[in-house]
């Protein structure tokens, strides 16, 4: 009889038992998604682009249609409208680019209407116990962090993608940076100034 080693099957109970579950009865809607206007704004820019592109490299299954071609000129049209109408919108706010400080942290954030959205190139290494804090500290890596102006935002949503933050009624105006602060190895993982 052969025997059966039970260290790989081990190994792979003790990874599944180690993950985070992932909820996905709720998956984010479209709609919800387009709250965010960073994620809005990438959206329309590559729906126009990809409409250009169409109509540029000449794509036989639309030009040989002009009920086709018409759509896609249309769609064209609309995209960009929106597109500008959230740069405008964005105008509003602060928006920055993260740094990295510890970990590879790659992305943006924008700052409007008591909401921190992140764009959809969000990335960050996942860590123990990552949080998110606004500070006043236009630079948080000098002095001591975290700092009295700081604002602990609870645990980040995920170390990938657009997310957003609803904030507490008080004044965000104060606010100029948004940290990835790991609580349990106490130290700042990256950044962004929000201008």
């Amino acid at each position: 009889m052969k025997k059966i080693s039970l260290l790989p099957l081990l190994a792979l109970f003790l990874i599944a038992g180690c993950a985070k579950s992932i909820d996905t009865s709720n998956p984010v809607s479209f709609e919800k998604m387009m709250t965010n206007p960073l994620y809005a704004q990438r959206y329309w820019e590559d729906l126009t682009e990809s409409m250009v592109n169409m109509q540029i490299n000449k794509d036989k299954d639309i030009t040989a249609n002009q009920q086709k071609l018409a759509t896609v000129d249309a769609t064209r049209r609309d995209a960009l409208a929106k597109a500008q109408a959230i740069s405008l919108l964005m105008h509003d706010g602060k928006v920055g680019q993260f740094l990295t400080v510890k970990q590879d942290t790659n992305g943006s954030a924008l700052l409007l209407k008591k909401v921190l959205y992140f764009s959809p190139d969000f990335t960050t290494i996942p860590s123990p116990s990552l949080h998110l804090y606004l500070t006043q500290s236009i630079d948080p890596r000098n002095g001591q962090f975290p700092d009295p102006t700081s604002k602990d935002l609870g645990t980040l949503a995920s170390p990938y993608g657009a997310q957003q933050y609803p904030l507490p009624p008080s004044d965000t105006t104060q606010y100029h940076s948004a940290v990835l602060y790991d609580t349990v190895l106490n130290r700042i993982e990256g950044f962004v100034q929000l201008q």
